[in-house]
């Protein structure tokens, strides 16, 4: 449901598909005309915009908006508008705009479709671009007053993907808001890149227009519908607790038919929370207030549909009919604000890169609901122009002068670069590093301004995003990174320029230092390669306290909100691990149709603070052994100890944390809905899913002693003979401990000795030496070394602790697999086919085999095996279905004439 919310950027818009009902269709344009009577080449209603009008109609100038249409320059007389038959999407003909070297666009003649005042409409159009690179495709929907002259607030666009030869669905809804609307006005146009009249360059300008192409329109479909209204206390949407999420719902109709409204709330799983439905139309209120029933803090989709109503029976009880429209809108529901960790979350960053005016005058607003310190925010939009750069100016001012008295920071950022200066200055793959290489004169009447106003406040200077960002290849990069610190340090006082990067490319060595990085990890990277990818950043002497990461998680057009919240709360795990702690999250909110407008939060936006709040101040001691499968990091910090833990593979049966982990802990979700554990048998029990948990106050010096139980060399080889091993132990606190040590499995297998006694000073370590024996049965694979450990630290602690092992054979791999195929009288025979590989340097002799119970003991031979070289065995047992069902076939390889094997049990699952 989020993908739809966010992919419409403006929330309220019909959804595809949706039918608003016949009788509320105002108009609709389907340019087949000729049947009815138009022989002429433009539709009825549509004139050319820049073109001297065909019409008999006296008056028509007479109207502003048309006088202005008509006069627009960059519309020449020979662009090809009207009629055509070469493509539609119904019908026998579309709308078509053909430019040839100009622009090209048509409107809706005024007085051509009334408006009614309070109403809201929706329009919705097919559009087909045709070999177009540049120019850009928009309809644009808006309100004319009685007077003739547009309604600059009603004005709203939409443009379709730039992508040709092919039909693509538009829509866009104009808000009725205007007590002077009369009319409801149209324009298509195909715009070419111009010649910008205040260009620092002048006549320097090199401007890339189109030679030919167009665009085609059909179909366009003209709605009446009802204003519908989803809000909360919040204007970003974030409700802390004490609060609860109180809705202000609202269905203006202004065609007064009797409608019912279905509210629904579902979670981020996607499951009902709360519900409502209501009727109105019949005199009662058209607004409403409804707090939900909600149980738990997390983040919640907001869905309101409204529909006709049928009569239904003798009761004239009212039941859903045909669906008129529907609206969505999210909240983020979390625990009340932790006082402590406040001042920490500081490397914790949103970024509200290319927002607009209205989104960035929420951001401060936004970050104190959520306890963030850091906002990204664009010094410009790609729609800023020199005209009006002091609006752009007037939306940062408040952004800028409420964070910076918050004591938050504000990184601005050069990108995305004015369309109007890209123009200009011929730079289209260019980078505002680039830019600000270049002569002073060139960019200065766009960024002095910026720079005037807050150099003196704003260290952080970003340049551009780093998602596709070339720098990294960029062979002038350091003389432009200095010419663009020299630009910025003549209006600001020591100037920290931000390098866009992709961590993807390791650092430069020709880039001096001083520049801080801001690294785009894209979904494609796992959370766990992060410290492998941040290595060479760390190998090359950096501080990674310079490094900003940019996380990226799938969309939800890709993934489910639940993977995507996993993989955000993985990705911020494994970063802190690796000692990258300035996060920054991409993405964190869109927008609402409400007025005025509100910014709804992604459901990753509630996972980054509550995570973030958890792992500030806090770093990371070590890792804690589980079991196969699982996965937990130790955290200590002013706060106390932290556990997280979560299930990367293992089976649901085996995916439980069960040990004592102190006192009193509570176990909380990336939402911050806390579970305190009960303590059963000296153990605390909790299953654990692919969403870590966060386990705290633990007692994390116990942790850590648990967690430094280790045996090395870790590899025990499959043979009969006795190998020596060393015991690892650390002390995490600082003064001495004394203890014993039992070794207590894996079953069968034998330590000498399997106790011991210790002593180990504050801070310090000792080493054990150990004689172990595995069965000869064992089998291939990871073992778990289990201990018990008695401990005295001012009181007694006894802990059980486990270490990974790995038994095989250094010179020999080993793999088989188990097939079924079809025998005779239709039986079910078992086919074993085993790999042998020599990775060593001396010649095997060896004998592979293959059991199962109530059948004879298969063996092969593997002769003369010479380093390098493969053989491959196979077994069958005819019939074995039956048996399979309840035993394994146990298959291996041996040495001839010596104590080496490899054993492995293949099952049918």
């Amino acid at each position: 449901m989020w993908a739809a919310l966010a992919a419409s950027g403006s929330l309220g818009a019909l959804p595809d598909g949706t039918n608003p009902g016949g009788w509320r269709l105002v108009r609709h344009f389907d340019f087949d005309e000729q049947a009815s009577g138009n022989v002429e080449q433009m539709p009825r209603h549509w004139y050319a915009i820049g073109q001297r009008p065909d019409t008999i109609n006296s008056n028509f100038m007479t109207q502003p908006l048309h006088r202005a249409l008509v006069g627009r320059s960059g519309f020449p007389a020979y662009s090809q508008v009207g009629f055509d038959s070469s493509q539609h999407i119904s019908g026998r003909t579309s709308f078509r705009l053909g430019v040839a070297g100009g622009s090209a666009g048509a409107f809706l003649e005024v007085g051509a479709v009334p408006a009614v005042p309070g109403s809201d409409y929706q329009i919705a159009a097919w559009v087909r671009r045709d070999n177009l690179r540049r120019a850009r495709v928009r309809m644009t929907a808006y309100l004319i007053d009685g007077e003739g002259r547009l309604i600059e607030s009603s004005r709203a666009w939409a443009e379709p993907p730039p992508v040709n030869d092919r039909w693509q669905r538009i829509a866009v809804r104009v808000l009725g808001d205007d007590e002077q609307a009369a009319w409801l006005g149209l324009t298509l146009e195909v715009d070419q890149p111009e010649a910008l009249a205040d260009s620092p360059l002048g006549d320097q300008q090199v401007v890339y227009r189109e030679v030919q192409g167009g665009a085609w329109f059909d179909d366009i479909m003209i709605w009446q519908v009802p204003r519908l209204i989803v809000a909360t206390q919040s204007p970003v949407n974030v409700i802390r607790d004490p609060d609860r999420p109180r809705l202000s719902l609202e269905v203006r109709d202004m065609a007064a038919q009797r409608l019912m409204a279905q509210v629904r709330v579902f979670d981020a799983e996607g499951r009902l929370a709360a519900s409502m439905d209501r009727w109105f139309g019949d005199g009662s209120p058209a607004n409403w207030l409804w707090q939900p029933t909600l149980d738990r803090f997390g983040w919640y989709v907001l869905d309101m549909a409204v529909y006709e109503t049928a009569e239904t029976d003798e009761a004239d009880r009212p039941s859903p009919g045909q669906a008129l429209d529907r609206t969505l809108s999210a909240l983020l529901w979390l625990p009340a604000q932790p006082s402590q960790v406040g001042g920490q979350m500081t490397g914790l960053a949103l970024d509200g890169e290319n927002a607009a005016a209205e989104q960035l005058s929420l951001a401060p607003q936004l970050l104190e609901a959520l306890g963030l310190r850091s906002v990204v925010a664009s010094c410009w939009d790609p729609q800023t122009t020199l005209a009006d750069l002091d609006q752009r100016l007037a939306a940062l001012d408040p952004l800028i002068d409420r964070t910076a008295k918050g004591g938050r920071q504000v990184t601005l950022s050069l990108g995305p670069l004015p369309s109007e200066l890209v123009r200009a200055v011929g730079a289209d793959d260019q980078s505002a590093l680039w830019l600000l290489s270049q002569p002073t004169q060139t960019w200065e009447a766009y960024l002095a301004p910026v720079m005037m106003r807050h150099g003196q406040r704003v260290r952080r200077w970003q340049m551009g995003c780093p998602l596709r960002s070339q720098t990294a290849f960029d062979r002038d990069l350091p003389r432009q990174l200095a010419a663009a610190r020299a630009a910025l340090a003549q209006l600001a006082p020591e100037p920290l320029i931000v390098l866009p990067w992709q961590l993807v490319y390791d650092r430069r060595g020709d880039v001096a230092a001083g520049a801080a990085y801001i690294l785009d990890v894209p979904p494609a990277i796992l959370p766990q390669q992060l410290g492998e990818y941040l290595e060479s950043w760390r190998a090359g002497g950096d501080d990674l306290s310079a490094l900003t990461l940019l996380l990226r998680s799938g969309s939800a057009a890709e993934l489910s909100q639940d993977r995507r919240i996993a993989d955000l709360a993985l990705r911020m795990l494994h970063a802190w691990e690796a000692g990258a702690h300035q996060l920054t999250l991409a993405r964190p909110w869109t927008v609402t149709a409400n007025r005025p407008t509100q910014l709804v939060p992604d459901p990753l936006t509630g996972a980054f603070t509550t995570v973030g709040q958890r792992l500030a101040g806090r770093r990371m001691i070590g890792r804690l052994p589980l079991g196969p499968g699982l996965q937990a990091m130790i955290f200590d910090g002013p706060q106390g100890g932290l556990l997280a833990a979560w299930n990367e593979s293992a089976g649901p049966d085996e995916a439980q944390l069960d040990l004592y982990l102190g006192p009193a802990p509570v176990a909380t979700d990336v939402w911050g809905n806390g579970l305190p554990l009960q303590l059963v048998d000296g153990r605390h029990r909790v299953s654990l899913s692919t969403t870590p948990l966060f386990i705290e106050p633990i007692d994390a010096p116990l942790a850590a002693f648990r967690a430094a139980f280790q045996i090395e060399p870790t590899l025990i080889e499959s043979t009969q003979k006795p190998q020596q091993r060393l015991i690892h132990l650390s002390n995490p606190w600082p003064q001495s401990i004394s203890g014993t040590l039992i070794l207590l499995g894996p079953q069968s297998w034998q330590f000498q000795p399997s106790r011991f006694n210790f002593t180990i000073e504050g801070g310090g370590s000792v080493t054990l030496p150990v004689v172990v024996k595995a069965p000869v049965s064992e089998v291939v694979g990871r073992k778990q070394v289990r201990a018990r450990l008695t401990v005295s630290v001012g009181r007694e602690y006894t802990i059980d602790a486990t270490t990974p092992v790995e038994v095989g054979l250094p010179g020999l791999d080993f793999d088989a697999q188990l097939t079924l195929e079809n025998g005779e009288n239709g039986q079910i025979d078992a086919v074993v086919t085993q790999v042998i590989t020599n990775l060593g340097s001396q010649t095997l002799s060896l004998y592979a085999y293959a059991s199962l119970p109530q059948f004879p003991r298969q063996e092969q031979s593997v002769a003369q095996l010479q380093p390098g070289e493969s053989m491959i065995r196979s077994f069958r047992f005819p019939q074995a279905g039956d048996v399979l069902r309840k035993h394994g076939i146990r298959v291996g390889v041996r040495e001839i004439n010596g104590p080496a094997g490899l054993n492995m049990i293949l099952a049918d699952r």
